[in-house]
């Protein structure tokens, strides 16, 4: 079950972000920052402020798809064991 930062640890962490994107660094002023896991949540990763990212839509998308291959692939490791 995919677990949600807190609206403090969204919070806390676009303003340590600086309001940019953790990845590219592109300013998120005006726009809707978006928070991710840095360790995916489908790999044991917690809604702790150091595992939250702030990004743009774009870093995010990209963060997604190589999360969706690691979770797979931890998946078929486990299930193999």
């Amino acid at each position: 079950m995919r677990r949600e930062f807190s609206a403090k640890t969204k919070e806390q962490r676009y303003e340590f972000a600086k309001h940019c994107c953790e990845s590219c660094g592109i300013s998120l002023e005006g726009k809707r920052p978006e928070f991710d896991h840095d360790n995916a949540d489908g790999l044991t990763g917690d809604n702790s402020f150091d595992n939250c990212r702030c990004l743009c839509h774009v870093c995010h998308l990209a963060k997604t798809r190589d999360d969706i291959e690691k979770i797979a692939r931890a998946k078929r490791r486990a299930r193999k064991a």
